[in-house]
């Protein structure tokens, strides 16, 4: 998922839910920081609750966020930017092997 792409699902949100999606910079922050430091399916209840207030944001809606940016094939978390860098390094990859 890209940040365009979140920023579409996050205008179509029911922002009175209790587990609305967090702003877009804000989810940003919150993707890049469960990159660095968490692995889906082993995050702590304690590490949730500790995020959910380092963020300011409710626990469903961390644990909302974490199910939309897991990535159970690789094994961790998206950022929201990491899908076109992932398309540019493949065409430079491929762009190698042509040469």
């Amino acid at each position: 998922m890209n940040y365009e792409q979140y920023t579409k699902l996050y205008r179509r949100d029911n922002h009175n839910r209790k587990d609305a999606l967090p702003t877009p910079l804000k989810a940003k922050k919150i993707a890049n920081e469960l990159s660095k430091r968490h692995t889906p399916g082993v995050t702590t209840v304690r590490s949730q609750i500790l995020l959910a207030q380092m963020f300011g944001i409710s626990t469903q809606t961390l644990i909302r966020f974490q199910k939309i940016t897991a990535n159970d094939h690789l094994h961790k978390y998206m950022t929201l930017t990491g899908e076109n860098k992932s398309k540019a390094l493949r065409r430079t990859k491929h762009e190698i092997k042509q040469t």
